[in-house]
Parts: C-alpha cells; structure tokens; sequence
C-alpha cells in the first residue's frame, strides 16, 4: 500500500534485499513486477538490480541492501557499518 501510493506521486526503485524473491548471490536479479502488480502498473516504478547505481542532478549513487557490509562484519574486526562502508570507499 504504502509503496502503491510512492509511485502514484514520484518515480521509485524498488531494489530487492537479502530476504526478498530474488537470488541469493551479489548482483540481485530485479524483483519480478508480480510481486508487487499494484504498483507495477505505475511507470514509476522501476525494478533494479542489488547493487544499483543511479545519479541524481549528477551525482553518482551506489545502493545495496546491506548484504555485502552484514558479510563484512561476519569476517573482520570492523563493526560499525559506518567504518566498513568508508572501508569499501578507500
């Protein structure tokens, strides 16, 4: 529902995560739009991969899930998602 009502007013991308319909191994396929018909039918919503990169008045984005940090945090000594992203960054 709410999702429904995001892609009636603005465009939206719907990027799966570690507990959704998709694969389970980095890069996620995107959602089939079945999961979701209400707002499939919107063509503001679009359905990306996990990672997904997009920009914004040009400035470059990389989203994930968070799976790649969880994993991170599993084998180092880091423990702040914070510290392990601006550990990827350098």
């Amino acid at each position: 529902l709410v999702l429904t009502q995001l892609v009636a007013s603005m465009p939206v991308d719907v990027m799966p995560g570690a507990n959704d319909f998709s694969n389970n191994c980095l890069p996620q396929a995107p959602l089939h739009p079945c999961v979701v018909p209400s707002s499939a039918s919107y063509t503001s919503c679009n359905f990306t991969s996990n990672p997904h990169a997009f920009d914004i008045e040009n400035v470059q984005f990389l989203g994930t899930s968070g799976q790649n940090v969880d994993d991170v945090r599993l084998y180092s000594s880091l423990e702040d998602p914070v510290d392990i992203l601006e550990s990827m960054m350098t």
